[in-house]
């Protein structure tokens, strides 16, 4: 390493006297990589300064060594080793901390060994806690112990490096100072190229997308809702009690063996009641959608292609409302009340035609006049308007929704333009609710 590159202050911590030649040997492997030793050989336990030393020490340092012997040192006036203070501390204070613990098994002498009982289990409590915080090795002898840092030190300087001291007159070096220019060209760049897409995004198109002059869809489904044209079996009219027109079309016969059919077939009546009951009612909760798009941006749009797709538990139905109802779910195969068919051929013959109120409204409803620009594609909704200028909006009418399932749901819509580098997709609620 050359002496001309970052220098790192190394703060080496453990007990003194037991270890005077652990340390001496760590010092020279130190210098001999030409970075800073540091300890706190020079200070006396009854330093009143001491502690707020070490503070400032560690806090100056880079990296922190943690050497321990068989002896757990000098105590504080809490009753906790100034080693283990220290460690706690660069620990506190995110210093890298590596720690070599001697080998328990070597033979020491007894000025090694700790003679006070209290601090050995001090010691072992501090070796544990050691062990679980901090990256550990384990050493026999000073020699093998200076090896160990040797290896380990440089590996720190590349996975952790530091802060560390340079000489002054070449803390900015010439090619500190040539990547700083890089860098600060490279930001004036970045921020024109930023302040130039705040520019494009403002000036581009923002589509409001309203159905029915809201934000959402909120449709209803009857809640006590009951048809006539489920199955039931049909009274049997003595014909005294028909009158001249209902004889002609009504046979006691015919309605005996539609009861019969009825009763020996309940699965499918009862199939069949459920889906025209749902079918009915679903019919009965048409509501019209009326779509409106507005360019709320401040740049013309061209060529806008919207999208947008409704979940299973609506339909939609365009101006052949109809034949979108025809085949929906409607049970077939199933035969007709006689006593229907007699009141029906009796209206024909007067001249009446009578429709229910919800059948009257089906097929009264204004046809519209689609356009090219608006297609129902199953249950997907395509738009395409050639240009949209700013503040102008697009209307879409006689477009229509018809309810299914009771539930919140979500339309998911997709808008793309000339200006877009990408389409624009979100979801619109839709509510459907019970009403009474």
């Amino acid at each position: 390493m050359s002496m001309l590159e970052k220098k790192y202050q190394i703060f080496i911590s453990s007990t003194y006297t037991d270890l005077i030649e652990a340390r001496q040997e760590i010092i020279k492997v130190i210098l001999n990589m030409y970075h800073i030793p540091i300890g706190m050989e020079m200070f006396s336990a009854d330093n009143a300064d001491q502690w707020e030393t070490i503070q400032e020490t560690i806090n100056n340092s880079d990296y922190y060594l943690l050497i321990i012997g068989n002896r757990y040192g000098s105590v504080t006036n809490e009753g906790v080793g100034y080693t283990e203070k220290e460690f706690d501390y660069a620990k506190e204070m995110g210093v890298p901390i590596y720690a070599y613990i001697r080998k328990r098994e070597i033979p020491t002498t007894p000025n090694e060994r700790e003679t006070n009982q209290d601090k050995n289990v001090k010691l072992d409590a501090f070796i544990e806690k050691v062990k679980k915080n901090s990256m550990v090795e384990f050493w026999d002898y000073p020699s093998d112990l200076g090896q160990k840092v040797s290896i380990a030190l440089p590996k720190a300087f590349r996975k952790y490096p530091r802060v560390g001291w340079v000489k002054s007159d070449s803390a900015v070096s010439v090619e500190v100072l040539n990547e700083m220019a890089k860098l600060s060209k490279g930001y004036r760049e970045l921020k024109e190229e930023n302040e130039k897409l705040k520019l494009n995004f403002s000036n581009k198109p923002k589509f409001n997308i309203k159905l029915n002059n809201i934000e959402s869809i909120e449709l209803c489904l009857l809640k006590n809702f009951s048809t006539s044209k489920v199955l039931n079996k049909v009274p049997i009219i003595p014909p005294s009690y028909l009158s001249s027109d209902e004889k002609e079309y009504y046979y006691q016969d015919d309605a005996i063996n539609y009861n019969n059919w009825i009763e020996n077939n309940p699965q499918i009546v009862s199939e069949y009641n459920n889906k025209i009951h749902h079918y009915e009612r679903s019919k009965a909760g048409i509501d019209e959608l009326n779509l409106k798009i507005i360019n709320e941006g401040s740049l013309k749009a061209n060529d806008i292609n919207i999208t947008i797709t409704f979940p299973d538990n609506v339909k939609l139905l365009n101006e052949k409302i109809k034949e979108n109802l025809k085949d929906w779910n409607y049970p077939a195969d199933i035969p007709e009340s006689p006593l229907k068919i007699a009141k029906d051929a009796v209206n024909r013959s007067l001249g009446i035609n009578k429709y229910s109120t919800l059948g009257s409204r089906i097929d009264t409803m204004p046809v519209p006049s689609f356009h090219d620009s608006v297609k129902i594609d199953k249950n997907t909704l395509k738009i395409w308007i050639k240009s949209l200028l700013h503040t102008k909006s697009f209307v879409a009418n006689n477009v229509y929704i018809m309810p299914i399932n009771e539930g919140f749901f979500s339309a998911k819509i997709s808008v793309i333009c000339e200006e877009f580098g990408s389409p624009v997709e979100y979801d619109i609620p839709i509510n459907v609710s019970l009403k009474e």
